[in-house]
């Protein structure tokens, strides 16, 4: 009896840790952070999630926008550099692609030996000579009112014995004009410079040489939203021209 009470009183005074089974309890602070930093997380791979679907798609974009002008960006950094070769003429060939374009009358001029297309409905200057040095085409149909019509000339100048490149910079400083860097071209298999012209009238001219003299095929419009219509006439009519 008195060992069994003897047990019962060291029990007793046993220290609580061994008695008790072992407790931990986490901090209720330390329970928060963990809830935000899991949250942080989660909004970080949502953001990163989003910024790379956004990469991805504007990437196609401009991949897609890239493949369609890749032929156009070309062709201007040709023509900055002044080593392009004949400008892009993709509305013009969808012009020659047109069976009634193949039936415009065609002029020849025997003084210069060589002959061009010309829209039938166009009025014009200098078509019923055939030796004519200057002959004028506008898109001015008749009996119908054309505020700002579209213009195109041929015509030809004293060389002044220069060759044509130095001509066209010479005739340029004379005018005054603003002008785009030269596009080396052939026009009916005979080497040629074409121009875009910015002032002091918005044009296209295209230079060559010509019985000893300078051959100026100039295109111009008044209207700028028609000027790219007039563009495709012009280059048509620039792929029609033969020489003899």
């Amino acid at each position: 009896m008195n060992d069994l009470r003897s047990k019962k009183h060291i029990i007793s005074n046993l220290p609580g840790f061994i008695t008790k089974p072992l407790m931990f309890e986490i901090p209720e602070d330390f329970k928060v952070n963990s809830l935000n930093k899991g949250k942080e997380f989660d909004r970080a791979i949502f953001w990163l999630t989003t910024i790379a679907s956004l990469m991805i798609i504007t990437g196609f974009v401009m991949g897609s926008y890239g493949y369609q002008f890749s032929p156009y960006i070309a062709n201007q950094f040709s023509s900055i550099n002044g080593t392009g070769k004949t400008p892009a003429k993709s509305a013009a060939s969808k012009l020659s692609s047109n069976k009634a374009l193949t039936k415009w009358p065609t002029y020849s001029n025997i003084k210069y030996q060589f002959s061009f297309d010309y829209p039938d409905t166009w009025q014009g200057t200098g078509l019923n000579n055939p030796q004519a040095d200057i002959i004028s085409l506008n898109s001015q149909t008749q009996g119908k009112e054309n505020i700002n019509p579209i213009k195109i000339e041929i015509a030809f100048y004293n060389a002044k014995g220069k060759e044509l490149k130095k001509w066209i910079d010479s005739n340029n400083v004379a005018n005054q004009t603003t002008k785009g860097n030269l596009v080396k071209m052939t026009v009916g298999s005979v080497d040629a410079y074409q121009q875009n012209i910015f002032s002091p009238v918005k044009s296209i001219k295209t230079y060559l040489e010509r019985a000893n003299k300078i051959m100026v095929i100039s295109y111009s419009c008044a209207d700028d939203e028609r000027f790219e219509i007039g563009q495709e006439v012009y280059d048509q009519i620039i792929q029609s021209f033969n020489f003899s």
